[in-house]
């Protein structure tokens, strides 16, 4: 509420313009003229705590004073009973348009409120559902590479296998070989003939029978294949043993 001061209304009054003016509001713009006169005379002798007090109690008093004047202002006027009714409908319009507002935002948010929900409960849904696929992947991968290494120890084992009997074989050809290699030398000095590499069979039947030392009947070389066939047997069954290990293992 904006309360007019006395300067406010001597400008008014010398611009012609008319206040509805009564005996109360004449009576209270006498005593506000006393009471300022009367702070113009506190602020000009104030040098103190206490003069300040008294302007500060003045100041409430003039401010206290315009507030009933306005006041008994508003009440003597002509329209007051319709001006208050309309402050009043005013008021009840105000609080039903707020009322309804608030209704409506609060429909609004329980709609959002519920699609949240629903978004949520469909994340949660989705989440569940990539991570069963990616569990089921994992053991899927796992399977996998279970079977693939299960395959390369089984291909391993048979590789292994396969140099130790290509090992073996070239023991006994290289035997062989050698037994081959003396026989052939042996008839080529009985007959005498060292260019020709084919014989009749009745010509060597012929040759006598003259005493050979042969690996056949070498102790050292029956050894050495006893000891090779022993050698194998056994790295055979620790073969067969690492095996069984490997697949209980993955099992």
């Amino acid at each position: 509420i904006h309360v007019l001061t006395l300067s406010e209304l001597l400008s008014l009054k010398i611009n012609g313009i008319n206040i509805g003016t009564t005996d109360a509001s004449i009576g209270s713009i006498q005593k506000l003229n006393e009471e300022n006169s009367y702070l113009r005379s506190l602020i000009a002798n104030m040098n103190a705590n206490d003069s300040g007090n008294a302007l500060i109690k003045c100041l409430a008093e003039i401010f206290r004073c315009e507030q009933e004047r306005r006041s008994i202002e508003i009440r003597n006027h002509k329209k007051y009973d319709q001006l208050e009714q309309d402050i009043q409908n005013m008021c009840e319009y105000q609080r039903d348009a707020l009322g309804k507002l608030l209704s409506q935002d609060r429909v609004l948010l329980i709609e959002e409120l519920e699609e949240t929900k629903e978004q949520l409960h469909y994340l949660k849904d989705k989440f569940d559902q990539i991570k069963k696929t990616q569990n089921h992947s994992t053991i899927l991968n796992s399977h996998n590479l279970n079977k693939f290494y299960f395959k390369y120890l089984r291909c391993e084992a048979y590789r292994k296998a396969l140099i130790y009997q290509k090992r073996y074989l070239l023991i006994l050809l290289t035997g062989y070989e050698d037994t081959e290699t003396y026989a052939l030398r042996e008839i080529k000095r009985l007959t005498g003939n060292m260019k020709s590499s084919v014989y009749d069979y009745h010509q060597i039947k012929s040759i006598s029978k003259q005493k050979c030392h042969r690996r056949a009947f070498n102790y050292r070389f029956r050894f050495r294949c006893y000891v090779t066939v022993v050698i194998g047997m056994i790295r055979m069954r620790w073969l067969v043993k690492k095996w069984a290990r490997k697949l209980t293992s993955i099992q």
